[in-house]
């Protein structure tokens, strides 16, 4: 399956022009309309799958509850048994949309629609809720 997904992360990088499909096979993140976006394997883990996430932005102490509801609405909405969901990463306190993608079966055109559907939650969620202005 290593090789399913490296060449999936290939041709996904030729049709987006990534030059540099390495660093995606990596984990290293890309762009994706301005959301911060990553591929991530793990063969052992889950080796018919590979995982695409998309940054959210942070949370904090003064994180509106409104914020959690809509994670947790969109979580039941968007819920197809796939595991398609939304979570906060333990790392950085980011909120994150991950969603798996089947190595045996995604082309790099659908993977290219699950990332731009990735960014649109994310830029969604940066429209209802945006980040407070840092103080300086």
């Amino acid at each position: 399956m290593r090789e399913k997904f490296e060449q999936l992360a290939k041709d996904f990088c030729a049709l987006v022009k990534l030059p540099d499909a390495a660093q995606v096979i990596a984990g290293q993140a890309f762009d994706a309309n301005g959301i911060t976006c990553s591929l991530n394997y793990d063969e052992v883990l889950t080796g018919d799958r590979c995982f695409l996430f998309a940054d959210c932005g942070p949370t904090s102490p003064t994180t509106p509850p409104a914020l959690y509801h809509e994670l947790l609405v969109r979580n039941f909405s968007n819920f197809t048994g796939s595991g398609i969901g939304f979570g906060i990463s333990p790392k950085t306190g980011h909120i994150f949309y991950a969603e798996p993608v089947l190595l045996v079966s995604t082309t790099a055109d659908q993977l290219l629609n699950t990332c731009l559907f990735a960014a649109q939650q994310a830029l969604e969620l940066h429209q209802k809720f945006p980040a407070p202005v840092a103080k300086k």
